[in-house]
């Protein structure tokens, strides 16, 4: 099989996962492959570091060592620039401070499977039941912990459609 031949069957393949799926670890893998075919650097270092996510500064600079011999050097600081400009828009969220209980704009830095987890973990939150009425300091707190779950479910789902 071709390399042509395996782009696009695993375009079809990635763009069929997204119709039927939320979850994007899978897809971004199909997508570095996709780029790895094509020789894409660029998508191929901001699909990686999107994998690894942004906190992890060994795995981050160990990638960026490894991917560096493939771009120019004059090119590769304005491309990391960009890389790094495109992501801080993407990712973008409003964050809730639990202790000051006030509302902020925040970058993500997880990486895509991390997101994942932390929806899904939310999720779960969201759809527990609440706890019998005869305790109100445990419904109060559920109910607090209900709408900062709700929040931040929201706005994680909003970084992942991005």
């Amino acid at each position: 099989m071709s390399d042509y031949t395996d782009v696009h069957a695993l375009v079809r393949e990635a763009i069929d996962d997204l119709g039927r799926s939320d979850r994007l670890g899978s897809v971004l893998e199909k997508a570095i492959r996709i780029a790895e075919l094509r020789r894409d650097v660029y998508n191929l270092w901001w699909l990686r570091l999107e994998a690894i996510g942004y906190r992890n500064e060994r795995a981050r600079a160990q990638w960026n060592l490894e991917i560096a011999d493939q771009i120019p050097a004059q090119m590769r600081d304005s491309l990391l620039m960009g890389i790094v400009r495109d992501s801080q828009e993407r990712r973008e969220y409003i964050a809730f401070d639990e202790t000051t209980g006030e509302r902020k704009n925040a970058v993500s830095t997880w990486s895509v499977a991390e997101t994942d987890a932390l929806i899904d973990e939310r999720e779960a939150h969201v759809a527990t039941p609440p706890p019998p009425a005869d305790s109100p300091e445990a419904y109060a707190f559920w109910m607090a912990t209900r709408l900062e779950a709700t929040l931040a479910l929201t706005q994680w789902k909003r970084v992942r459609a991005r």
